[in-house]
C-alpha cells in the first residue's frame, strides 16, 4: 500500500510526502504437492 500527498504551499513552493507500508508473512515450514502412490507427501527426488 502507497500513499501520495502534495500540496502547494506556494506558486513556487511544493511540498509532498509519501506514505508506504510494506508486510510480508514468513512461514518456516516447508509445503508440498507433490505426492507418491499412497497419498504421501514427497519432498526428495529418488534417483
Amino acid at each position: 500500500m502507497r500513499m501520495k500527498f502534495a500540496y502547494d504551499i506556494t506558486d513556487t513552493l511544493p511540498a509532498g510526502f509519501t506514505l508506504g507500508y510494506w508486510h510480508q508473512k514468513y512461514n518456516s515450514d516447508t509445503q508440498t504437492f507433490l505426492r507418491d502412490a499412497n497419498g504421501n507427501p514427497v519432498y526428495t527426488a529418488s534417483a
